[in-house]
């Protein structure tokens, strides 16, 4: 006797809820930009689900989360500076205001929506501002300003 899968129980339980369940096609894949200081800025945003409702323009939302690292060259690390800080207090503790960044790789990641078609994403960055904190391992911290850009393919 076989038994079905439970995931696809709670699936069919969420879409019930109005969410459009989506599964990535393939490894997620994450953009990359170069900071002036050689700072190397990683932005990944993944697509949690899509929910239909009737606002417009297009008759859905999409619930997404965003991920970002930055990997500082050894150098410009500086422990002895770590500074414990209120994340709240970051726009208001800037040293150096829009820096100039280069784009290595920005990629779309594609997701298959359960009832047919695909959505892309990926971020489109417009700012990187860099604090005058640092971590317990002496990298600065960045604040990273994107923009998240869809495309959406209805499929046939």
């Amino acid at each position: 006797m076989t038994s079905a899968d439970p995931a696809e129980a709670i699936i069919g339980d969420i879409e019930e809820m109005g969410y459009m369940a989506v599964e990535p096609k393939g490894k997620p894949k994450p953009s990359f930009y170069k900071v002036s200081d050689g700072t190397v800025v990683r932005v990944l945003i993944s697509i949690n689900h899509i929910i239909s409702h009737t606002k417009p323009p297009h008759g859905y939302g999409v619930n997404w989360r965003s991920s970002i690292a930055c990997y500082v060259p050894k150098e410009k690390r500086r422990p002895e500076l770590h500074t414990h800080f209120d994340p709240g207090s970051i726009g208001s503790n800037i040293s150096d205001y829009d820096m100039e960044y280069e784009t290595l790789a920005e990629r779309f990641n594609i997701y298959s929506i359960n009832s047919g078609g695909t959505v892309s994403v990926k971020p489109s960055v417009a700012q990187v501002n860099k604090t005058r904190f640092y971590t317990n391992e002496g990298e600065p911290v960045y604040g990273v300003i994107f923009t998240p850009v869809f495309k959406v393919n209805k499929g046939g």
